[in-house]
């Protein structure tokens, strides 16, 4: 039911209150909680449940956390990178970023406002352009210009100040490493001290979901196994605005926290899929690869003389006879596209060989070794395995996952697998990992349970379910009953309503093709993009 105004002292200024960390590991909180650090985390971790989470496929905050907003896989929302996949095109992705509009009208907040619930949403990734919803809405990143808000109401940013210190690329990619820490440590502060100001000031919400997104920039640039206190500080930084945060909720409310995905330092090997489909026949060059390394021989020498334009793979695969080749999605995860007639460009696969090629490469895949016959993947699917819905065709038609040791480089020369090339200045030293974190905490939630296989689209379900609403048949996620006590379980019988429609929302914006120009370089600086 919606918060009344008597219920407010026991739900204080939000009935549930969602903490998003992106990026936050318990590979990093554990330590800080053995070392009597980030309390207020700590206390969340000691009281409630605990379990780690699932990332998508692949582990990417747009991915992420749309999922976890519909409760819907990325092959049903349509959103697995920043920008749109597209398998037309040999680097598989549109020009264009990927906007709210996408989805937006299938997520628990508009579920919720239909259910004439109150909600509150603080800066959760891709959810530019804010969208109308009952209550208010910050949009996180990426958006044109981190020195304003871009909300909903639209008169709720003239009451928030900047996002960010610095709004151009330039000056991001030319921070030291105490500036670009500070930067950090600046926004940390302020986004928590945002939602702190609208709980008080726009609440009470039934549903408040707050999100910091600098575990994950910092983690990207600082990470360091031998050193890891810059990352410690900035986890401690997150953990007292989230104790401030906490003292605004009552005895009533409930507390989820979670990650889109974790972190981990960046591997010392990779593997070379594009050169892997040489050596098994599938992907062809015009000249021998003794030819080729002649050619890379004198192409670097004249590099270094002047600067030559790098030849891509459109440019040197010979595609007549190429049937396949590697899609870059994010590590640990990589795709293969068959080089399918009528789809791709100068595609050379017919349509009859397709499911028998695409069968063969993938179980090739899962033979993959090193040299000390260690296998290189974790898992092989066809992409069917992994998603549903009419998206699922946007998606590589293999989708593999490689083993933590290694990361995938889209390179066309070289060994199918070697050690990674030393750190080049901007270089992430952390790269996401497919394992995030989840703790809830509640007065309806049994501490002494245990979770597994928790998936990132069980989130929403589960949220709807601890509100005692019915659960829409469209999503994929499950509500995950056994976190809540049993006498919680017994009074709320699981129930079912129709199918959201998701992309429901219209992006108008005559300057769409500036902005979108000005948010694909910060990506590009921030190392999210090529």
């Amino acid at each position: 039911m919606m918060i009344t105004q008597g219920q407010n002292n026991a739900y204080g200024r939000a009935r549930i209150l969602v903490i998003g960390l992106d990026a936050a590991t318990f590979d990093v909180l554990d330590p800080l909680f053995a070392a009597e650090k980030c309390p207020n985390l700590a206390r969340l971790k000691h009281e409630g449940v605990v379990a780690t989470l699932q990332s998508t496929v692949p582990p990417l905050s747009p991915a992420a956390w749309v999922t976890t907003l519909t409760g819907c896989n990325p092959g049903q929302h349509g959103v697995f990178d920043f920008r749109a996949l597209n398998l037309d095109k040999i680097h598989g992705r549109s020009d264009n970023l990927v906007y709210s509009d996408v989805y937006a009208g299938g997520t628990i907040f508009d579920y919720l406002s239909r259910q004439n619930m109150r909600v509150g949403a603080f800066n959760i990734p891709l959810t530019y352009p804010a969208w109308k919803v009952n209550g208010m809405m910050v949009a996180g990143p990426v958006t044109p210009d981190l020195r304003q808000a871009y909300t909903y109401p639209s008169t709720l940013a003239q009451r928030l100040g900047p996002m960010g210190h610095h709004a151009r690329p330039q000056d991001l990619q030319r921070f030291a490493v105490d500036a670009y820490f500070n930067e950090l440590a600046w926004s940390t502060r302020r986004h928590c001290a945002y939602g702190k100001q609208l709980l008080l000031e726009e609440g009470p919400f039934d549903l408040f979901w707050f999100h910091l997104h600098t575990l994950d920039s910092a983690q990207h640039r600082f990470w360091d196994d031998d050193a890891p206190e810059t990352v410690y500080q900035l986890y401690e930084m997150a953990d007292a605005g989230v104790g401030e945060l906490l003292q605004l909720v009552g005895p009533e409310s409930s507390v989820i926290l979670l990650s889109d995905h974790g972190a981990r330092a960046r591997p010392a090997h990779t593997i070379r899929p594009n050169v892997w489909l040489q050596q098994q026949g599938w992907q062809i060059f015009p000249y021998d690869r003794g030819a080729r390394r002649i050619f890379e021989a004198v192409r670097r020498r004249l590099q270094k003389q002047e600067p030559q334009p790098q030849l891509n793979l459109e440019q040197r695969v010979r595609w007549s006879l190429t049937q396949a080749y590697a899609f870059p999605l994010a590590d640990p995860v990589g795709g293969i596209v068959i080089n399918l007639q009528g789809r791709q460009p100068q595609g050379s696969v017919p349509q009859t060989e397709y499911e028998t090629l695409r069968c063969q490469i993938a179980a090739r895949l899962k033979t993959w070794q090193t040299l000390k016959g260690v296998p290189v993947m974790r898992q092989v699917n066809i992409r069917e395995g992994v998603y549903h819905g009419k998206h699922t065709q946007n998606a590589p038609d293999i989708i593999f996952e490689v083993d933590p040791d290694f990361m995938i480089d889209g390179a066309l020369d070289g060994h199918d697998m070697g050690s990674n090339a030393p750190l080049q200045p901007g270089e992430w030293k952390g790269v996401h990992a497919m394992q995030g974190v989840f703790m809830a905490n509640g007065p309806h939630i049994d501490s002494a349970s245990s979770l597994a296989d928790l998936q990132l689209a069980d989130i929403t379900p589960t949220i709807l379910y601890a509100l005692g609403l019915p659960i829409p048949s469209n999503m994929d996620g499950r509500i995950r009953e056994e976190i809540f006590t049993a006498d919680f379980q017994q009074k709320h019988t699981p129930k079912l309503v129709p199918a959201l429609h998701l992309g429901s929302q219209n992006h108008s914006n005559g300057n769409q093709k500036a902005e979108n120009a000005q948010m694909l370089d910060r990506l590009r600086v921030l190392g999210y993009l090529e």
